[in-house]
C-alpha cells in the first residue's frame, strides 16, 4: 500500500516538474517571439527614417491635417488649373519635380518662357518646392494623395528627399513612379497630357505647336513618343530586335482614351513596387510590344511598317543625349547647322549634366530669377519660419489665387 501511494506521489511529482519545464519553456519562447519582434519594429523604424519613408508619412499626414494644404492637393484644385492653363483645351502640359529638381524645373520653366509658351501645370511631390514655385507665379499642384493610389498598388509616402534628382540615386524610383501615377489619373479625368521631364531643354521654339500638329494630323494614335537609341532596349532586352522605336518616357503626348487608360493602369501597377530602379521606361516599352503597338523593321530594307496606335516624333524634331551631347549618328539625321526643337539631357548624370547643357548655351542662370510672365505670384514671404501665419497655410491660399 505505502509502495503504491509512493509510486503516485512520484509520478504526481514528475508530472508536476515536466509541466513547469514546459511553462518556462513556454515563457523563454514568448520572450523571444518579443525579443524578434521589438527587434524587427527597431529595424523596420531605423529603415523608415534612413530612406525617407517616415518623413514623408509625417509630411503627408500634416499636409492632410491642413485644410489649406488639403485644398491645394486636391483633385479640384487640379480640374480648376487644367481649365485656366491648359495648352489647348483638353490638353496640359506636365512635370512632376521635387525639391531636389529646384535648379532644373527652374531651368525648364525659364526655356519655355522665352519661347512665348506660359501655360502647364508643375506638380510638386513635396511642399518645400510647392511654396517656392508658388511664390514665382507658376501653376503648381501639390500632388493629391488620393493619385498615389491605384487599385490596392501605392507609391505613398512620397519621398522628402533633396537630391532624388541624382540617375538611380536614393528615392529616384519612387519619383519615378509618382510621374506615372500622376499621369494616369490625368489622363483618366479625361485630358490628353504633354509629358516633359525638367531636363528637357528646346534650342529653338515651336516643339509644342509641331507636336500638337502631329497629333492631329493623326487622329488614330494614341500616343506620341520621343525616341531612345534603339540599342537600349534591345541590350535590355526590354522587347526583341527589329521592332522600333525604344521609348523615352521623359517627353511625350498621350491621348485620353480606353485603351490609354488601360496602358498606363497596366504600367502603374506593374511599376508601383520599384523603389530604387527605373522601372516606367522597361515597363512602358515592354507594354507597347506586348500590345502590337510598335513597328515592325523589314530586314530587307529597313523600312519600319509603324502600328498606327503609335507615332515616334522624328529623331531631329526631339533628341536624346546620347545622340545630341554625344555625337553619335541615326539614320537620316541632318547634317549642321540644324538644330532640334527638343533635347532631354539624359546619358548625362550629375554635374556633367549642367555644365553639358551650359556648353550649349541651354543652361540659363537668368533662371534662379525666373517669375512667370503674367502670373499672380505670391509674396516671397512663403518661408515657414517667417510666413505671416507662422506657417506654410499662408503660402497654400496664396497659392490657390493662380
Amino acid at each position: 500500500m505505502a509502495g503504491r501511494l509512493g509510486g503516485r506521489l512520484a509520478a504526481r511529482a514528475t508530472l508536476a516538474v515536466r509541466l513547469v519545464r514546459r511553462r518556462q519553456v513556454a515563457r523563454l519562447l514568448l520572450a523571444l517571439v518579443a525579443v524578434i519582434l521589438v527587434a524587427g519594429a527597431a529595424v523596420a523604424l531605423a529603415t523608415a527614417i534612413r530612406t525617407g519613408l517616415l518623413p514623408a508619412a509625417l509630411t503627408a499626414l500634416r499636409l492632410r491635417l491642413s485644410p489649406a494644404a488639403r485644398e491645394a492637393s486636391s483633385v479640384a484644385r487640379f480640374e480648376e488649373l487644367a481649365a485656366r492653363h491648359a495648352l489647348r483645351p483638353g490638353t496640359v502640359l506636365v512635370t512632376v519635380v521635387t525639391a531636389g529638381m529646384r535648379d532644373y524645373v527652374l531651368n525648364w520653366l525659364y526655356d519655355l518662357d522665352r519661347h512665348n509658351v506660359t501655360e502647364y501645370i508643375v506638380v510638386a511631390v513635396d511642399s518645400t518646392i510647392y511654396e517656392e514655385l508658388c511664390s514665382r507665379g507658376v501653376p503648381t499642384l501639390l500632388f493629391p494623395l488620393e493619385w498615389q493610389f491605384v487599385d490596392g498598388h501605392t507609391v505613398f509616402p512620397l519621398p522628402t528627399e533633396k537630391h532624388v534628382h541624382e540617375f538611380l540615386q536614393g528615392a529616384y524610383g519612387r519619383v519615378v513612379g509618382a510621374k506615372l501615377f500622376a499621369i494616369y489619373h490625368m489622363v483618366k479625368a479625361g485630358y490628353d497630357v504633354v509629358f516633359s521631364d525638367v531636363d528637357i531643354v528646346f534650342p529653338r521654339p515651336g516643339f509644342f505647336d509641331h507636336l500638337l500638329a502631329l497629333a492631329d494630323s493623326h487622329p488614330d494614335a494614341g500616343v506620341f513618343v520621343s525616341q531612345e537609341p534603339a540599342f537600349v532596349c534591345y541590350q535590355f532586352k526590354w522587347f526583341p530586335e527589329g521592332y522600333l522605336p525604344c521609348v523615352n518616357t521623359g517627353l511625350y503626348m498621350i491621348r485620353s482614351r480606353p485603351s490609354m487608360v488601360a496602358l498606363l493602369h497596366e504600367a502603374v501597377t506593374a511599376t508601383a513596387g520599384w523603389t530604387t530602379h527605373l522601372a516606367n521606361q522597361p515597363t512602358f516599352n515592354q507594354l507597347l510590344y506586348e500590345r502590337g503597338m510598335l513597328g515592325k523593321v523589314d530586314n530587307a530594307t529597313g523600312e519600319v511598317a509603324w502600328a498606327p496606335a503609335l507615332v515616334a516624333i522624328d529623331n531631329n524634331i526631339a533628341m536624346n543625349g546620347h545622340h545630341y551631347f554625344h555625337g553619335h549618328d541615326f539614320p537620316g539625321r541632318l547634317p549642321p547647322p540644324h538644330e532640334p526643337l527638343a533635347v532631354h539631357a539624359n546619358f548625362l548624370t550629375g554635374d556633367s549634366k549642367r555644365e553639358s547643357l551650359r556648353k550649349r548655351g541651354l543652361w540659363h542662370d537668368a533662371s534662379a530669377h525666373f517669375v512667370r510672365r503674367n502670373g499672380r505670384f505670391a509674396p516671397t514671404s512663403c518661408d515657414h519660419r517667417t510666413a505671416p501665419d507662422g506657417g506654410g497655410n499662408a503660402c497654400v491660399r496664396r497659392c490657390a489665387l493662380l
